[in-house]
């Protein structure tokens, strides 16, 4: 089998290329390792209880806003069965005394509910939404649209985001909620920049939806058009190593067997995982080394819990709950401390209304 392009994975950003070159006429061939096709986007079933794995919610969804236009692209939007969250308090921040303190919709009602809480820090709170706004103003992706001379965002990427919430704050308890909604992208004091959680936060700022029926809705719908466009998936097809002739690859092996040819790959796994099917010989040495010594990421223990029918009723926002005064502290633990935080996610279901079976 011989393809203009194979793609190895088949997660969000490996869907998104195959559907854009299918489309576009080349013949692409996604080879996955798994039974089941989108990475994070993938669900499972266990008595009865759908659960997400990765994609429990998703900003930016009302029409006109950019991740809308960006499904409407992908032709998702129509098929697409989703919840907007309770748009009073789409993210629920509690810390050890139990108070809350709510994320809303829209920049004004956001900072309604902060200075609710934080009467004192009107000028912090208005300096943390221009930020926001600057930030998010700034990303040609975020904007679709050309962004002339140097993006601001790059200067982002050298400031801490810790950093800047010093700048203007000295109050502990507005800066651990500004900070809360970290474990969406792995923050960490000494490591985060400015960048990274504002363009999330900004985006979940302008509106915040689920899924309903969990988040495989999309890979569906995308592996079905992909194959209407004449594009090729395969499920169970681990990439186990790369034929290169003259510093070119010809082809991947699959399951240590078969060969699959093409004119071009592109890798939407991991790059030391894509380090390990190829001889090192064939990428720079600084680029090995430096692909090698980055560390990963901080990881997440997952509790799914099933619940029977009609017997809880749906809660229409995140909880963030934190058992600590420093929020930066919360991966900093003990057998006897942890856990010093958790995220609950509720899960809603077309045929319950008003109840959920997982959490």
């Amino acid at each position: 089998m011989k393809f203009d392009v194979v793609i190895v994975g088949s997660g969000l950003g490996s869907l998104q290329c195959a559907y854009i070159l299918s489309r576009e006429g080349y013949k692409v061939c996604v080879l996955e390792k798994n039974n089941q096709f989108g990475g994070c986007l993938q669900t499972f079933k266990r008595d009865g209880s759908l659960f997400d794995t990765g994609m429990h919610y998703i900003g930016s969804m009302d029409d006109g806003q950019i991740l809308n236009k960006y499904f409407k692209y992908f032709n998702l939007s129509q098929n697409l069965k989703l919840m907007r969250l309770d748009e009073n308090g789409y993210d629920i921040i509690r810390f050890n005394n139990n108070e809350e303190y709510r994320f809303a919709n829209g920049y004004e009602k956001f900072f309604e509910k902060m200075i609710q809480k934080f009467p004192a820090e009107k000028e912090a709170v208005n300096n943390y939404i221009l930020k926001l706004k600057e930030i998010g103003n700034s990303v040609d992706l975020f904007n679709l649209r050309d962004i002339q001379g140097t993006p601001v965002y790059f200067i982002y990427y050298n400031q801490s985001f810790d950093g800047f919430i010093n700048t203007i704050t000295n109050n502990r308890k507005l800066k651990n909620v500004l900070t809360s909604i970290s474990p969406l992208y792995a923050g960490r004091k000494d490591m985060t920049p400015l960048y990274i959680p504002m363009i999330i936060h900004a985006s979940f700022i302008q509106s915040a939806y689920r899924f309903i029926d969990g988040g495989s809705q999309i890979s569906d719908i995308l592996t079905k058009q992909i194959n209407g466009f004449g594009g090729v998936l395969f499920k169970r097809c681990e990439v186990t190593g790369f034929k290169i002739e003259n510093n070119r690859i010809i082809s991947v092996e699959v399951n240590n067997s078969q060969q699959i040819e093409g004119k071009h790959f592109i890798a939407g796994i991991h790059p030391k995982n894509l380090l390990s099917l190829i001889d090192p010989k064939y990428f720079k040495p600084a680029y090995v080394k430096r692909i090698l010594s980055l560390e990963e990421t901080t990881g997440m223990f997952s509790l799914y819990l099933s619940l029977h029918d009609n017997s809880f009723k749906y809660v229409n926002s995140n909880l963030y709950c934190y058992d600590t005064d420093d929020f930066w502290e919360k991966y900093d633990y003990t057998d006897e401390t942890w856990p010093k935080g958790f995220m609950v996610h509720f899960s809603p279901l077309s045929q319950s209304s008003g109840y959920t079976n997982s959490v």
